[in-house]
Order: structure tokens, then sequence, then C-alpha cells
């Protein structure tokens, strides 16, 4: 009960952007994921790349850190147990950075795992900083153009 408690005064804590952005980033991600399940990648990637041009020329407010963002979707993550939902994760995270006025491109890699299966990893670049990487994300080959 002690933790639960805990939680709502962290989360009573954030700022009103703060909470703002943390329930976008939980309905993003549900969003994100039904439009990946029901569209192609390259569609849902399109409307993202749209959105996030339109808001470089609509933001108004001041901008919350790279680092402040990357914890709030990470606390999103709390939302989805067991996902794995990497792609997602990263598109959410370049939509509120986008919101904020950071510009970051999302990347994409492909590794071969230890049984020889092919598998995939999305992470974003955002001024020289990687967000998501994950731990063995050296072990990915960036797909070039994939991305952006």
């Amino acid at each position: 009960m002690n933790s639960k408690f805990s939680r709502l005064g962290r989360f009573l804590a954030l700022s009103i952007s703060e909470k703002s952005l943390l329930f976008l980033a939980v309905t993003l991600r549900i969003v994100l994921s039904l439009g990946l399940w029901f569209l192609s990648f390259e569609t849902v990637k399109g409307i993202l790349l749209r959105i996030t041009e339109e808001t470089k020329i609509h933001r108004t407010r001041p901008s919350l850190s790279v680092d402040r963002i990357g914890w709030i979707v990470g606390v999103s993550d709390r939302f989805f147990p067991g996902s794995g939902g990497c792609l997602t994760r990263a598109m959410t995270a370049k939509l509120l950075l986008a919101l904020e006025g950071h510009p970051s491109q999302l990347q994409i890699g492909v590794a071969r795992d230890e049984n020889g299966r092919l598998e995939g990893h999305a992470w974003l670049n955002c001024d020289g900083n990687i967000l998501f990487a994950g731990r063995d994300s050296g072990r990915f080959i960036l797909m070039r153009g994939l991305g952006e």
C-alpha cells in the first residue's frame, strides 16, 4: 500500500505540463499500437512525420528537456508490461519531443539473435543523444532510410 501512495505522491509532484505529457504518452502508445496493428508501417510513419513537421510550426510553449521527456515515455512503459514495444516507444517519444521543440530521428536496426532469427529494434537520435537504445543495441545494424 505504501508504494501506491509514493507513486501517487510522485505523480502529484509532476508539473501540469509533465502530467499532460504523461497522459499523452500513454494515449499515443495505444493509438500507435493500434495503428501499427491495422495499418502498414509506412502509413503510420508517414502520419508521424507529417505531425512532427506540423508541430514545428505551431509550438508555442516552453520545452521540457530531452531527458525529462525520455523519462516520461519510460514511465508510460509501466502501462504496457511485457509489451516490448520499442517501435511505439520511439514513435511516441518522437512526437512528444517534436511537441516540445526537439527534433529527432527515428532509427531502426536489425540483428540476428543467438538462434539466428532476425529481430528488429527502434530508438531515437536527438541532437546526438541516443534514446531507448537498450543494453545490447550495439549489435543492431542501422537500416538507412527505414526510420526517416
